[in-house]
């Protein structure tokens, strides 16, 4: 391919899509497309080709499918020659859409428009015998361009909650229950210090489960109080009313569990990311000052003409 000097529109859709082309203003005409696409969520077309009420056929950079007609879209990327899109752009523009059946233009630029320009777009808004041309501003975004926008997201959550450990519970048996642990467990175990037992349900006295941990759990949670930054500990009592214990098949009376948590008081914070700034798009109509991403933009891929949602 014969070297060529690139444009900022050029680099930036290497960096995007990995690609260079032979011809000045193919990237720019892609990009402006893309962000279309992006900001109206319809189809858009791209580099199509139009044959006029005259019988000319009109190349034209990208078609817009809108809900009330197709909306011509031509892009110049004049970053080489340095001047901004000229009178002649648009006159030319506005003759090709009179020549088709085309609803309105959108004409997007790299480096500006001429006052002139400018006047012209505003006049065929109200002109019944033109068709409504908008300007699109379409170029990388400068420091002042990101003043006041949000780039990322913070969000700060304030948690308050029990810590909830085997540690903070205490089973508090009947004196039927104490009688049984004494007969069937402790003299088995004379030696040992600690007996571990896993302890998830309570039972009645047919072994049907009536209580959890759980729930127990969820009472505790429901002693919080969100407000009352002196709670640093939750004490207290869940009756279990005659309920068992189940070890080795063998039931054993409970009369409550006894209980003292601590609360836990903190901030967690999650960051939002908006993603890296790399195109601003603004409309001259005022419904667009968007800057995109370049994480949104690589949300697309050019397939024969149309701009698809997908993979790169």
């Amino acid at each position: 391919m014969e070297e060529r000097i690139l444009t900022e529109m050029d680099k930036l859709y290497y960096e995007l899509y990995g690609e260079i082309f032979k011809k000045q203003g193919t990237a720019f005409e892609r990009l402006v497309a893309v962000a279309i696409c992006q900001l109206t969520r319809n189809d858009v077309l791209y580099d199509q080709f139009v044959c006029g009420i005259s019988g000319t056929r009109h190349q034209i950079d990208g078609i817009l499918k809108a809900d009330d007609g197709d909306v011509m879209v031509e892009a110049k990327d004049y970053e080489i020659r340095n001047v901004k899109v000229g009178y002649s752009d648009i006159a030319k523009m506005e003759g090709t859409l009179t020549d088709t059946t085309m609803t309105s233009g959108i004409l997007a630029s790299a480096t500006d428009f001429t006052n002139s320009t400018r006047q012209y777009a505003k006049g065929t808004l109200t002109n019944p015998s033109q068709r409504p041309v908008v300007l699109y501003d379409v170029r990388k975004p400068t420091i002042e361009d990101k003043k006041g926008r949000i780039e990322d997201i913070i969000l700060r959550f304030n948690i308050v909650q029990p810590d909830i450990t085997p540690y903070c519970f205490k089973l508090v048996f009947t004196e039927e229950g104490d009688r049984l642990l004494s007969q069937n467990i402790l003299k088995a175990n004379e030696e040992a210090r600690t007996i571990k037992l896993k302890l998830e349900k309570f039972y009645d006295k047919k072994g049907i489960v009536r209580t959890t941990i759980k729930q127990i759990s969820d009472y505790i949670n429901s002693l919080v109080n969100m407000k009352d930054e002196k709670q640093i500990v939750i004490e207290g009592a869940f009756d279990l009313d005659g309920q068992n214990i189940k070890l080795e098949e063998v039931l054993y009376p409970v009369k409550e569990v006894t209980f003292k948590v601590p609360v836990l008081r903190g901030t967690i914070e999650k960051i939002i990311e908006g993603g890296k700034p790399i195109l601003l798009v603004k409309s001259s109509d005022k419904k667009y000052n968007k800057i995109l991403t370049k994480e949104e933009l690589q949300k697309y891929r050019f397939n024969n003409g149309k701009i698809e949602r997908g993979e790169k």
